[in-house]
């Protein structure tokens, strides 16, 4: 495994709580990407991660969302995948 796609599902409809909640996760998220944050975000809750240096940083973002009561998701890669980019 060289790479993770974690994506952590933000409440369709959430309550006040709920989405001071998220924004402490995506803070916390900040928090333990530091300086590669820029260059693994794609979209709000959702990061490609290389796993060159193990699998502390996906364990805490998982163990984390988990805590707040958010539910999330990662698919594991062999390499990095290959994005078929819309032009427009």
């Amino acid at each position: 495994m060289k790479y993770a796609l974690f994506i952590a599902e933000k409440p369709k409809i959430p309550s006040h709580d709920q989405g001071v909640t998220w924004n402490n996760f995506l803070g916390y998220v900040a928090q333990i990407l530091g300086n590669d944050l820029e260059n693994v975000y794609l979209s709000e809750g959702i990061y490609l991660l290389p796993l060159e240096s193990g699998l502390h940083k996906l364990g805490l973002l998982v163990h984390h969302a988990k805590d707040l009561g958010f539910q999330s998701r990662t698919l594991f890669f062999d390499q990095e995948p290959e994005w078929v980019l819309d032009k427009s």
